[in-house]
Parts: structure tokens; C-alpha cells; sequence
């Protein structure tokens, strides 16, 4: 599963939007809007924050590649 789909997820399931994930991170909205439509990968910080923020691993980069 992609890294994107995971973090969608999480989202939706826990009533949060990208903004607040965002300010969480911390990046900018459009930074995080950039990584959620596949055209950017997060640092390795960033991922590990994320997961650490989802409380599922996000940190390996290749989940992060957009699909072909």
C-alpha cells in the first residue's frame, strides 16, 4: 500500500484534515498537498514524524513513489 493511501486513511478515519497534519509536521499545507499527490517525497524526518503522528510506519521512501 502506498504511503499516500495510508495517510488518507488516517485522515478520514480519525476526522482530521491535511491543514492540521500539516501544522503537525510541521510543513506548510502545500507542501503536504504536494506529497499526498505524488509529485513530492518527505524528508526522512518528515516521514518519521508522520508516522509517528498516523501510528502506522510511513517511513520507507518507496511508498512514497507515485505509481506508474
Amino acid at each position: 500500500m502506498q504511503a499516500q493511501e495510508i495517510v488518507r486513511g488516517w485522515v478520514k478515519t480519525n476526522g482530521r484534515k491535511f491543514g492540521w497534519l500539516a501544522v503537525q509536521v510541521p510543513v506548510a499545507p502545500n507542501t503536504m498537498s504536494t506529497w499526498m499527490n505524488g509529485r513530492g517525497i518527505p524528508n526522512a524526518v518528515c516521514r518519521a514524524r508522520l508516522s509517528d503522528i498516523i501510528g502506522t510506519d510511513v517511513r520507507d521512501a518507496n511508498m512514497w513513489v507515485a505509481a506508474c
